[in-house]
């Protein structure tokens, strides 16, 4: 049977892996917002060094 302290620590470390996923997922950046109509790198024209 589950008693009480071992749902206060499942539920405690639960949390803390909800919160270290979140935070984690705010410092990766969203692909999705780029600008669609900017050339890709491979197309742009590249400047000559003198």
């Amino acid at each position: 049977m589950i008693n009480l302290s071992k749902t206060l620590k499942m539920l405690s470390f639960g949390t803390a892996v909800v919160g270290s996923l979140l935070i984690a997922g705010s410092f990766s950046e969203a692909n999705a917002q780029r600008d669609p109509f900017v050339k890709p790198g491979y197309m742009k024209q590249k400047t000559q060094a003198r």
